[in-house]
Formats: C-alpha cells, sequence, structure tokens
C-alpha cells in the first residue's frame, strides 16, 4: 500500500513580519506541518510565525542560502516538501490542486519513470502588481536524503552526485503559478537586497574566477544597484570563457542582457554587434523568446516596421511555445509589443493586425491614446457603424468603464479626433448634465 500524501511547508526568514503571515496562510489547510527557520530577525518575525502554529526553528546566518535551506528540510517529516519564500504564495485556487497532483503522481509511481519535483510557474511582479519577469521553478519535491540545495546564493535544488536516480519532473507550469513580490523596487530599498547578493556572488566568483553562474548572477545584481560598466563586464568575461561549455539557462541570460544593453545605448554603430549576438544566442537556442523580442524593439527605434513585426510576431509565437526555465522578460513587455505591432501595422497600412494587436494593447492599457485613435479611424467606416456605432461600442465595451467619466471622456476626445462623430455623441449622451458641462468647457 502506498505512503498517504504528507506535504511539509518549509521557509527560511529573516525580518519577514511584513510577509509571513500570507506565506503560512496558503498552505494551510492542505501540508501537515510548517516549518520556519529563522536566520537571524529582529522583527516580529517568529512572534507571528508561532502565533499561527509553525514549527520554528533557529539557523544561524553563515552566507549561505543553501545551508539555511538543507537545514530546514532536514527538520520536515512529510514525504514530500513545499519550499517557498515568505515572498512568495500560490492563490488559494492553486494551493487546492497541490494534494491532487501529488496523489496523481503517487498513483503512478514507478521506480524507473519517478517524478522527483513538481514544477510552478513563477511570476515576480512589481509594487503596483504588474509582471516582472516568468520562469519555471521546482518547488515541490520529495523528501529525499540526497536532494538538497546547492550554492551559496540563487540556490538550485539538486540530486546528489553519487545518487543513481535520473531527475524528472511533473510539468504544472499551467497549473500552479507562484507570486513573488520579492523584488519589487521597494523590497530592494527595505532590505538592500542588491548589496547583499553582489557581496556573495562576489565571494563565490573568489572561490571560483571561472564559474559562467557567478558571473552571471553578479552581473544581473549590478546592473539592478545601477553600476552598469561592471555588469557588463560580467557578462562579457562570462561569455569569453565559451558559450558552449554553459548551462542554457545561464547562456541565454548573457546573450539576453548583452543585447539588452545595447539595446538601450540605441547606438547606430552597435548594431552589427547586436545582430552577431542575435545569430550565436540563436544557435544555442532558437525557442527563448526574449532574443526575438530585444531585435523586435531594436528596429521599432528605428522605424523598420517590417523587421519589427518580424521579430516581435516571432517572439510571441515563441512565448507561447517556451518550456525552458530561463526567465522571460518579454513578459512585462507584452504591452510594448502590442503596442509597436499595432503602430508598426498602421503605418505599412495593414488595417486587420492594426485592430488586433490594438486591442491586446488596450486590454493592458486601455488609455493608450495612439492605439486608440487608430483603432477608431479603421472602424468607424465598417457598414453600420455610420448609425449608432454598435460594433464599434460593443467592442469598447469590453475594454472600458462607460458609467465613468474618465473613460466616457477618453472615448469621446478619440473619436472627435478621428471623425467618428457618431460614437462621440454616444458618448455624450452616457455623460450626465454636468459632466457635458465639463465637457464644453474642456472643449472651449
Amino acid at each position: 500500500m502506498k505512503e498517504a500524501i504528507r506535504l511539509s511547508q518549509c521557509m527560511i526568514v529573516k525580518d519577514e513580519e511584513k510577509n509571513i503571515r500570507k506565506a503560512l496562510s496558503w498552505g494551510r489547510g492542505i501540508v501537515c506541518e510548517q516549518i520556519v527557520v529563522d536566520t537571524g530577525s529582529t522583527d516580529r518575525t517568529v512572534e507571528l510565525a508561532e502565533e499561527m502554529g509553525a514549527k520554528v526553528f533557529h539557523f544561524p546566518w553563515v552566507d549561505d542560502f543553501s545551508a539555511a535551506k538543507n537545514y530546514a528540510i532536514a527538520q520536515a517529516s512529510g514525504n514530500w516538501i513545499a519550499f517557498l519564500d515568505a515572498d512568495e504564495s500560490y492563490s488559494e485556487e492553486d494551493a487546492g490542486k497541490i494534494l491532487g497532483i501529488l496523489r496523481q503522481i503517487e498513483a503512478e509511481d514507478e521506480e524507473r519513470t519517478r517524478i522527483y519535483a513538481v514544477r510552478s510557474a513563477l511570476i515576480s511582479i512589481d509594487d503596483v502588481g504588474k509582471p516582472i519577469v516568468s520562469f519555471a521553478q521546482d518547488r515541490i519535491f520529495r523528501n529525499l536524503d540526497d536532494l538538497r540545495y546547492h550554492n551559496r546564493i540563487h540556490e538550485a535544488l539538486k540530486l546528489s552526485e553519487e545518487s543513481k536516480r535520473v531527475w524528472s519532473y511533473y510539468p504544472a507550469e499551467t497549473s500552479l503559478t507562484i507570486i513573488h513580490t520579492g523584488y519589487s523596487e521597494s523590497t530592494f530599498r527595505d532590505t538592500d537586497k542588491s548589496e547583499r547578493n553582489i557581496r556573495l556572488l562576489s565571494k563565490e566568483l573568489n572561490e571560483d574566477p571561472k564559474s559562467v553562474r557567478a558571473l552571471m548572477y553578479l552581473g544581473e545584481s549590478l546592473e539592478t544597484a545601477g553600476r552598469a560598466e561592471e555588469s557588463e563586464q560580467m557578462f562579457r568575461r562570462a561569455l569569453a570563457l565559451g558559450p558552449e561549455h554553459m548551462e542554457m539557462n545561464y547562456r541565454n541570460l548573457i546573450f539576453y542582457h548583452l543585447m539588452k544593453n545595447i539595446f538601450t545605448r540605441n547606438l547606430l554603430e552597435e548594431e552589427s554587434e547586436l545582430q552577431n549576438l542575435y545569430m550565436q544566442a540563436q544557435h544555442w537556442d532558437d525557442t527563448y523568446p526574449d532574443f526575438d523580442y530585444i531585435m523586435g524593439l531594436w528596429y521599432a527605434q528605428r522605424e523598420a516596421w517590417e523587421e519589427a513585426i518580424r521579430y516581435l510576431e516571432r517572439g510571441l509565437t515563441g512565448l507561447e511555445q517556451y518550456r525552458g526555465m530561463t526567465p522571460l522578460y518579454m513578459v512585462a513587455g507584452l504591452k510594448t509589443v502590442y503596442y509597436v505591432l499595432s503602430n508598426a501595422s498602421w503605418a505599412l497600412h495593414h488595417p486587420a493586425p492594426t485592430v488586433q494587436y490594438g486591442i491586446l494593447c488596450l486590454r493592458i492599457d486601455r488609455y493608450t491614446g495612439e492605439v486608440l485613435k487608430h483603432l477608431l479611424f479603421l472602424l468607424k467606416d465598417d457598414p453600420g457603424e455610420d448609425a449608432q456605432a454598435s460594433g464599434t461600442f460593443s467592442i469598447l465595451g469590453s475594454l472600458y468603464d462607460f458609467t465613468g467619466w474618465k473613460d466616457q471622456l477618453l472615448v469621446y476626445r478619440c473619436a472627435d479626433a478621428v471623425g467618428f462623430y457618431n460614437l462621440a455623441e454616444r458618448m455624450k449622451k452616457l455623460m450626465s448634465d454636468e459632466e457635458r458641462m465639463m465637457l464644453e468647457g474642456t472643449d472651449e
């Protein structure tokens, strides 16, 4: 008879009183225990964790995230572990799926095809809840003696070198999503994470000067800290070690950051280097969409619209199909992608994609007036729109709040600007007498 599922929730913490309640809340009702390992809090983190019923342990900080996490694993009694940070959580809906997934894995379990982890999507969000980056993570895994975290920082879960097991995971990226808030700008200001990461990664690099991993992550941390020249030096040092010797994720990120730096500088004389980096990157991984994302934005800056469309549409296709674990920064730039594609299609006199991508852009930010004007200009001549503008009104009704003055005013002004007078009049009729008076005043 197979062993019943017992899921232990583990985390390591330090000064997390702002997050600890939420961090412990998502797992209540599905886990058999909650293990909190404190590494030196001076706030109420420990007190609050104990109030919520967690088992609290103490581990002295030794500049090593893996050491602390592995200590937490050693305290867990469950046969499965969910290891999220204090600034990460599953939604209530997603948390409710976890035990079912684990039961399915156990029901189909055979030694030769054993699953050791459940892979979730992870989305980092900024201070206002917009995505910064997305990627995949193995945060739910079997509690095994030979499965532990490795590396001082940006730690990775790995089977030991002596293990005879073959790593295999259950793909649940479309079912389970971890929401991560810890890398928003305010969090970095509050906890000085950038400088901490730079210190730990510099220590790793001193121990192994040819570590591609340390060079890449140090480059990212220096970039976050605003030290652009030092950051680029790290990425170039890593690339000089030879892309053929790198793990795919590190290689992709090194190429991405070097390409992004060239895009940001926006110097025409660097275009050939950008193209060369793109070709090299594609040689090693032609599935990673962020390479096309950067190229598309580069050509958009130059109003080379056909090239911009080609790269960005290829990037969107890749984004839908990508199943790797490299972080996807294109996710945070989807509004820009749709904006460029709509404007590029407009410039090339392609009405259908102008409308298609324009609507996608407005779904993310409905106050993008230029895009709305283009849409209304194209829609105003559709059959039947010369009367009540019913079709356009219906389309916009899924994007705008027509009970609110701000949205009414925006649509009115854009419709009036492109000569879509029937829609403009319909917007005026939705307004109160006072709002119409205000409108007449602003029109003068």
